[in-house]
């Protein structure tokens, strides 16, 4: 299952406020993009991963469902998704891919959710 995701961020530049913010965003998360050297692209960059991943599951994208889902990113950059309760059962999930890009205008994301194989007797 794939979902792919684009945002203007020039958009999240004109919402970029703190109630904004943490209603799309965990403390880990927000704790990255301050960080950030443009902390605006990241967030669109990461906002695109959640809203990516929802589009692969053929899931409404609705505040509850993006709160459920955090991305990290480990020690070589790359980005990870983790999944909070167990807000998206019954899906089995084998792996779960995310890629981030941006440009000085738009963040893009795209997810790949492979399932896990049962073997057959």
């Amino acid at each position: 299952m794939i979902g792919i995701d684009v945002v203007d961020i020039a958009r999240f530049e004109r919402r970029w406020d703190n109630a904004f913010m943490n209603q799309l965003f965990t403390k880990c998360e927000l704790a990255y993009i301050e960080r950030q050297p443009r902390p605006t692209r990241t967030a669109a960059g990461i906002f695109a991963a959640k809203e990516a991943f929802l589009k692969a599951l053929h899931q409404p994208i609705t505040l509850k469902r993006v709160q459920l889902i955090e991305i990290r990113h480990r020690d070589d950059g790359a980005p990870e998704i983790v999944i909070h309760e167990d807000g998206f059962h019954p899906f089995d999930f084998g792996g779960i891919h995310v890629s981030i890009s941006h440009t000085d205008s738009v963040a893009m994301a795209m997810v790949m959710i492979t399932k896990k194989w049962k073997r057959q007797q």
